[in-house]
């Protein structure tokens, strides 16, 4: 972290600096307060960007007071280089599962499909260039993805008590929870690495995450965070037959889901295909997290780097496609360490 990034930081060190020029924002910044610490990197990045929303530049820079001798002059240029320093300082993991042809997919969900259909001296215009490219096909639930809350619903409703069979169309998808209305994910991450409790690689195909097991990781999991479980079993992403195993694989049932909705997660994840235990006939943690709880499931994570670390908190950044309609989409989650 650059001394210019600390010395900025202490300008910061009282709420009152900071009234002056966001009214009501105080408390954002009481990340500054005290030594700087790897969380509080973490919180400088997470407010940086809320200060950056335009609803809050809207409602707030235009109304800052004025500039008093001897504080910081807070706007979007220092904010701006509060993130990239903060950003500088910190490790990126990448959480996404590689696409190619013959990966795994459950099989309710079609494949992906891919070929090139221009090669390179195909066409070569008039200054020798030319360029290739590619067409593809996939479901929505295919690779590294995160369900909208309109993916599933229980007894004709969705989240809500929204009734399914007047909101959806199959020319157009659904009308209500869609992944196109869910904004990118930028949040407090956690991982509950499982494999790593129970002493082995990877889960075995049997194995039930139960609450004590989430307890034992020792993380603590507060209200809207992304929260993550590792079995291990990312590491057979490669093979396509062992990580879908006749759709049976390791996670947890009601009890564990209940134990991350009593929490108030935002969104959980995990290794595997389908996030809960398999065989799971009635679905019962999907309908729990998002029909009962409005809590989105990513499924198909690499989380093997990220648990190599050692690391347990951490930035979690992702966004889905805005796809109208859509009932879930790909997307290409980062992990951010201090």
């Amino acid at each position: 972290m650059s001394r210019a990034f600390w010395r900025r930081a202490e300008d910061l060190q009282t709420e009152q600096v900071v009234e002056n020029h966001f009214p009501g924002r105080g408390v954002a910044w009481k990340f500054v307060n005290g030594s700087p610490r790897s969380t509080g990197v973490l919180k400088t990045i997470l407010h940086g960007f809320r200060l950056l929303q335009p609803d809050f530049r809207c409602r707030r820079i235009r109304r800052c007071a004025p500039h008093q001798p001897g504080t910081s002059k807070l706007g979007l240029v220092s904010a701006v280089d509060n993130i990239l320093a903060a950003l500088n300082a910190c490790r990126t993991i990448d959480l996404a599962q590689p696409y190619y042809t013959g990966m795994p997919h459950h099989p309710a969900h079609p494949p992906f499909l891919y070929s090139l259909n221009k090669k390179h001296g195909d066409y070569v215009n008039p200054g020798g260039a030319s360029s290739a490219s590619e067409g593809l096909a996939l479901g929505a639930h295919v690779g590294t993805h995160i369900d909208a809350l309109c993916h599933f619903s229980c007894d004709g409703r969705m989240f809500g008590g929204v009734e399914a069979a007047s909101a959806q169309t199959y020319a157009s998808g659904l009308e209500r929870h869609t992944i196109d209305n869910v904004a990118p994910l930028i949040r407090r991450g956690v991982l509950l690495d499982i494999a790593r409790v129970a002493g082995v690689d990877s889960l075995p195909v049997d194995f039930v995450v139960e609450p004590e097991h989430l307890d034992a990781t020792g993380v603590q999991v507060r209200a809207g965070d992304v929260a993550l479980i590792r079995t291990g079993w990312g590491q057979y992403w490669d093979d396509a037959a062992r990580f879908i195993s006749q759709v049976h694989s390791p996670g947890p049932k009601v009890a564990g889901a209940a134990w991350l909705s009593e929490r108030g997660v935002f969104a959980v994840g995990s290794d595997t295909a389908p996030f809960e235990f398999t065989p799971s006939p009635k679905m019962d943690v999907h309908v729990h997290l998002l029909v009962t709880h409005g809590i989105h499931i990513i499924e198909c994570l690499n989380l093997e780097e990220l648990s190599a670390s050692g690391v347990t908190e951490f930035l979690f950044l992702a966004s889905p496609l805005k796809i109208r309609g859509g009932t879930g989409s790909p997307i290409r989650p980062i992990a951010l360490l201090a």
